[in-house]
């Protein structure tokens, strides 16, 4: 998304600058080099004009159109967890969710700190072929794709076990580095989306934030989880985490959108609460 727009003028003689969007003053003061911030303004289309004024009051202006695209509705999510106590490994998914379009392939390049965990092994893809290589300092680089089946809306990328090798209370954060996505046509073309980072630790705290079906991990089998417990369906009772994540003092639909939200790292979601 352009989330502003810049014009740089060397005259010496002019004093006032005076931006218009869409026919509405949005600045008028002396600033030469100026931010003109649209992360109002919804996704479209606006005629964005400058108007300069000398000293001498002559007067001119330059005109623009700017394009704002609507943000990317998809994305990718690395999972959480944590290894417990009398367990030597762990598996956490790459997941996607929310795709329109035809995925036939995609990269990833994954950080984590080896002196905490390494990969034992990567799999589990829904894509037809998966490949990965791991260079035993903390990158992994996986790459997928189909040919015959190309996916669609939800699917797992690739599951990944991981092997403690740090001490209890030790975590560390599953980065993902790089993340391309391309569209199943003859000529693949980039799919936007967005990602958000996983963590992995060593031994579990006695309630996991978030963690509401109590399987140690946060991903989005939690969202369900809260979801059809509120429909009162006893398949999810109890809750095993505070379902009101976003402190409210309620539990209700507006916390299953906070915790959605949450998992795909939009910052206005932020923190999960309880905070303690």
């Amino acid at each position: 998304m352009l989330r502003y727009a810049r014009w740089l003028f060397l005259n010496r003689d002019i004093i006032t600058y005076i931006w218009y969007i869409d026919g509405v003053k949005v600045y008028e003061g002396p600033e030469c080099y100026y931010d003109l911030q649209l992360d109002g303004y919804s996704p479209g289309e606006y005629d964005v004009e400058l108007c300069v004024y000398d000293s001498h009051g002559e007067m001119d202006c330059c005109q623009t159109t700017l394009h704002i695209e609507p943000p990317c509705s998809a994305f990718i999510m690395m999972e959480s967890g944590c290894i417990i106590e009398e367990a030597e490994t762990i598996e956490l998914c790459l997941t996607a969710s929310d795709f329109i379009e035809i995925v036939g392939s995609g990269e990833w390049s994954i950080r984590y700190d080896p002196t905490v965990v390494h990969v034992l092994q990567v799999d589990g893809s829904e894509f037809q072929t998966l490949n990965f290589y791991d260079n035993g300092i903390g990158i992994l680089n996986i790459t997928v794709f189909s040919t015959t089946v190309p996916l669609t809306s939800d699917f797992v990328i690739a599951c990944i076990t991981f092997e403690k090798t740090g001490d209890i209370g030790e975590c560390s954060s599953i980065e993902i580095r790089e993340s391309l996505l391309f569209t199943a046509e003859p000529i693949p073309s980039d799919i936007c989306h967005t990602t958000t980072d996983g963590e992995v630790c060593i031994g579990c705290p006695d309630v996991l934030k978030g963690d509401m079906n109590d399987d140690t991990n946060l991903n989005s089998a939690d969202i369900r989880y809260l979801a059809m417990y509120l429909t009162g369906d006893p398949r999810y009772q109890p809750l095993y985490s505070d379902g009101d994540v976003n402190s409210d003092g309620r539990i209700n639909s507006a916390d299953v959108r906070y915790l959605a939200m949450y998992l795909t790292g939009d910052p206005l979601y932020r923190p999960l609460y309880p905070t303690i």
